[in-house]
């Protein structure tokens, strides 16, 4: 069988709750991105941002806008789970968020630029994995929080 057909047949996600402390290498970083560049787009639009958030900005961001948006929606949030929204990004030591960002085109319509999108994720998902990474794609509250975007 051709090794990445058996390779995608194999595939599973790690979910976050149960990810370990590890170290993405530079390299496999860099390679993980590229992998996640190369997807159908038309028009050559690129229409999406990666965004790599590691080392101190993971905190940062949990403290300074993760917990402090999650308590501006859920008023009677305990101190408990405002102190895992600020941890929520330590779960990995690199986070990518990927931004759909669809532009007005004559010719291409803003669903295809959004299943662009998806597609980096899904490329970076198996190119991580492939280097044995445990990774999940994850869209959760912040996903849809405009104070949380990351732009």
């Amino acid at each position: 069988m051709n090794e990445i057909v058996s390779f995608l047949k194999r595939r599973r996600s790690v979910t976050a709750k149960v990810m370990k402390e590890g170290r993405v290498s530079d390299e496999h970083l860099k390679n993980i991105i590229e992998c996640g560049m190369r997807v159908p787009d038309h028009g050559a639009l690129n229409p999406w941002k990666i965004i790599i958030i590691a080392n101190e900005k993971r905190s940062e961001l949990g403290k300074k806008i993760l917990a402090v948006e999650f308590k501006k929606s859920n008023p009677n949030a305990n101190e408990e789970e405002l102190k895992f929204e600020s941890r929520r990004f330590m779960r990995a030591n690199v986070v990518l968020a990927i931004i759909s960002t669809p532009v007005k085109h004559p010719k291409i319509p803003k669903w295809e630029m959004e299943l662009s999108s998806g597609a980096v994720c899904q490329n970076i998902l198996i190119a991580a994995q492939s280097y044995n990474y445990a990774c999940q794609w994850i869209t959760e509250w912040y996903s849809y929080n405009k104070k949380c975007y990351l732009n």
